[in-house]
Parts: C-alpha cells; sequence; structure tokens
C-alpha cells in the first residue's frame, strides 16, 4: 500500500495513493515524458535555432511591417477587417517605430545585395538582423550578431554594412 501520498501499483491498471488522508483507487495516468536533452536554441556565437527555423526565411522588421500592412490593404478592400488586438496594435506601433525601411523597392535592392553574400554562409535570420538593426561597421554587427564571426571578414562586413545604410540614406533622401 501507498504511505506519504506516493502511489501504488494494482494489477488492473489502477492505482492506489492516499489523497486527503483517505485512500484512493484511481486510473494509472503516467507522468509526461520529460523532454530528452535538447539542444538549446541561441542566437550566440553559434547559431542554434532549432527545427522550427531550419528552412524558415527570417524576416526583418522593415518587411514584417510591409506584409502586415499589405495583409490590411488587401483586407479592406474584400471587405474583411483585420481584427485590431491589443497584441497587434503593439506589434504595428513597434514596427513603425523600428522599421528601417519603408518601400518593397528598397526591400527588394536589399534583398538582392544580401544574395550575394549567402554563399559565404550567412543564415536567413543573420542577413534579417543586418537589415533590422541597421549596423555601421563589422564590430557593431558581430558584436550584436555573434554568430557571424567565422561567416564573413571585417572589411567584407563594413562594406554590406554600409551598402545597406546607403539604402537608408536613399529612402531619407526621397
Amino acid at each position: 500500500m501507498a504511505t506519504n501520498g506516493h502511489p501504488s501499483s494494482a494489477p488492473d491498471g489502477y492505482v492506489i495513493k492516499i489523497l486527503n488522508g483517505e485512500i484512493v483507487r484511481a486510473p494509472y495516468v503516467p507522468a509526461r515524458k520529460k523532454p530528452g536533452q535538447e539542444e538549446e536554441e541561441e542566437a550566440g556565437a553559434t547559431l542554434r535555432l532549432g527545427p522550427d527555423f531550419h528552412d524558415a526565411h527570417a524576416l526583418s522588421v522593415s518587411e514584417a511591417r510591409l506584409i502586415v500592412e499589405k495583409t490590411e490593404e488587401v483586407r479592406k478592400k474584400t471587405g474583411k477587417k483585420l481584427r485590431e488586438t491589443e497584441n497587434l496594435l503593439k506589434m504595428q506601433t513597434y514596427m513603425d517605430t523600428f522599421a528601417r525601411f519603408r518601400s518593397l523597392g528598397t526591400l527588394n535592392q536589399i534583398e538582392t545585395l544580401l544574395a550575394n553574400y549567402a554563399s559565404v554562409g550567412m543564415d536567413s535570420f543573420e542577413m534579417a538582423q543586418l537589415v533590422s538593426l541597421a549596423c555601421v561597421e563589422a564590430e557593431e554587427a558581430k558584436t550584436l550578431i555573434p554568430s557571424l564571426s567565422d561567416k564573413i571578414s571585417d572589411e567584407d562586413l563594413t562594406n554590406l554594412c554600409e551598402q545597406i545604410s546607403q539604402q537608408r540614406q536613399f529612402m531619407d533622401d526621397a
């Protein structure tokens, strides 16, 4: 018999346990399996984002803003209003504040620019972070995105950051 609240197995698939001072017989429910030692996800010196991100295209804040904006336009045209939840409004405020680029043309030019760097092994996540953070030089980029350290030279990264900044400058001048 069980003591101190620890269940005792019965041969018929039930357990006997003490609950509130009484002995009760209840169906056996196995404890949830603890997840195995899964690799911890992190965006550190080694990029480990987990299986959900292996084939996913990461979006910059600017791309996400543009997608939400276009979705709203399409829904308005079809008469389906986007449900404005508190989370959606907060997300839109965040994207409006931090989106570095606002036009599809500029984002397409940046996408083309970044495609040239995919061959050095840069991940979609790293590229999206470069666009969102708008780093000015290699040291800043490698501090904020440590996984870039072994993938691209400081000279190439500084050049890439400058080219992205030029797109932003061009956008501000227009």
